[in-house]
């Protein structure tokens, strides 16, 4: 099994098999109705499949830009065979090889196991009613010998939230006039005023909406709120 960006040939075989499963199954099942989506998704480099090694057929697809996960869809005769696993191993590597924050998207609410087995979170989104994401907190080393801080963030669903929603201690090194982050502080946050409270021992150095995070050197692109580095 490998896998690469959808050709125009894997495109025909992909629909063949949707509109089969459409036919067998009805319209509950499969994405035969969203053809259209898929073809544009493929012009753009954006339609990942898996390849059979032994005939060179495309027998999954994942449609998604690598920060943003739209479908995934395994042939029916290979399914329970592990494929969706491996393609979505597969497209976490190459959104960690190029540095996005995570990976976010919809599914449905019997995808829902998967995508949870698979190490995404259920997270909040008020225009979806499952919404997952994954994110991709990379590790750092810090200098040997060098003394180390415990900074904690607290993030808050808004200001008015007396307990926070999600509680980190990262271990940091101060070498110059930044603290250098053993790892990336991570979260999916919709809302942009979000509240977000960083200390060491007991010094704020932070405390404000997530979009005014590159005040410390941060940055927030919705929905990926991510700090790898403070300014002190």
């Amino acid at each position: 099994m490998h896998f690469r960006l959808a050709t125009t040939s894997d495109l025909k075989i992909i629909k063949s098999w949707l509109k089969e499963e459409f036919d067998r199954f009805g319209e509950g099942k499969g994405f035969y109705n969203n053809t259209t989506l898929i073809e544009e998704v493929q012009k753009k480099d954006e339609l990942t499949v898996a390849i059979d090694n032994k005939d060179n057929l495309p027998v999954a697809f994942y449609l998604g830009n690598g920060c943003n996960s739209a479908i995934l869809e395994v042939r029916p005769d290979y399914r329970g065979k592990g494929i969706g696993r491996l393609l979505v191993e597969h497209i976490i590597k190459c959104a960690k090889n190029k540095g996005y924050p995570g990976i976010s998207g919809s599914c449905s609410p019997e995808s829902l196991p998967f995508w949870l087995k698979m190490g995404f979170e259920r997270v909040h989104n008020p225009n979806q009613t499952y919404e997952v994401a994954y994110p991709i907190r990379q590790k750092h080393q810090l200098p040997l010998n060098c003394e180390r801080y415990d900074i904690t963030f607290k993030l808050y669903e808004n200001f008015g939230c007396n307990n926070p929603q999600k509680t980190k201690v990262i271990s940091a090194a101060l070498p110059g006039q930044y603290y250098d982050l053993e790892e990336d502080f991570v979260e999916y946050a919709y809302n942009h005023d979000t509240l977000l409270v960083v200390e060491s021992a007991g010094q704020k150095l932070f405390g404000d909406s997530i979009k005014y995070i590159g005040e410390i050197g941060g940055d927030y692109d919705m929905p990926w709120l991510r700090v790898n580095k403070i300014i002190k």
